[in-house]
This record gives structure tokens, sequence and C-alpha cells, in this order.
């Protein structure tokens, strides 16, 4: 909340709320999801469980932000990204 009127040229954005009943707390609030995702100037790092945000909770704020960016990747837009967390740690074998 006191981000609100901040920028900075990178920010990362932590969602790593996955809980069994897929509640979504303080990130139902459309407002904050927007002051959360508006304040790069750069490049925004979004991390999170997408099943969270994909299936129970699509018709949430940032279940709306998880399709838009799944249709960007779709089209092959080269500024958006989903990566899975292997990804992110790399190939063990």
């Amino acid at each position: 909340d006191s981000y609100q009127g901040q920028e900075n040229k990178i920010i990362i954005l932590s969602l790593v709320r996955d809980n069994p009943n897929k509640l979504q707390g303080f990130l139902r609030d459309a407002p904050r999801i927007n002051v959360a995702i508006s304040r790069a100037q750069e490049r925004l790092l979004i991390l999170g469980a997408r099943r969270m945000w994909s299936k129970t909770n699509n018709d949430s704020a940032l279940g709306n932000v998880h399709e838009f960016i799944s249709k960007q990747v779709a089209v092959d837009e080269p500024n958006y990204q989903i990566l899975c967390g292997q990804s992110l740690l790399g190939d063990n074998n």
C-alpha cells in the first residue's frame, strides 16, 4: 500500500500465495494489483503459482493478468514470457 505513487526500473512482484483452498486474501483487491503491476518502468517480474490464478481464481484481477499474459505468449509477443519453476532453476539432469 505504501508503494503507491512510486516507481522503479525493475519490479519483482511475489505472489507465492498457494493454499489448499485457493484463497486469495488481500490479493483479491484489484486496486492493489493495479498499483503492483503498474510501477515498473522497464521490467516486471511476477512470481507465483500459475494454478492459483489460471483456474479457481481466473475471474479475479490476477486471473485477468494471467490470461492477458497467456494470450501475449500465445501470439509470440517477445516482451512476455511464462516460465515454470524448473526453468528458473535449470535442468539438473
